[in-house]
């Protein structure tokens, strides 16, 4: 089973960045490390999109690999 969702970044590390701000603005209040294996656990691509003109296209794919031994997100761009 999946799912799907949307939010507003630039790219797929602020989108992840972005999500990390979210969860702790409801209230999820774990150590940063935590937090990042807790979304890479739910998360397996992103599909960035920009706006061309009047028309959203996608301009990139990531999938989330996992974290890193610093704490940063690994991703691999696979478009």
């Amino acid at each position: 089973r999946g799912g799907l969702c949307t939010w507003h970044a630039s790219s797929g590390l602020g989108g992840l960045l972005k999500l990390e701000y979210l969860l702790r603005l409801g209230g999820v209040m774990v150590e940063l490390l935590v937090l990042r294996q807790l979304i890479v656990h739910a998360i397996d691509m992103l599909v960035v999109m920009k706006l061309v003109g009047e028309r959203h296209v996608i301009s990139d794919i990531v999938r989330v690999m996992g974290v890193d031994d610093a704490g940063g997100y690994v991703l691999e761009s696979v478009a």
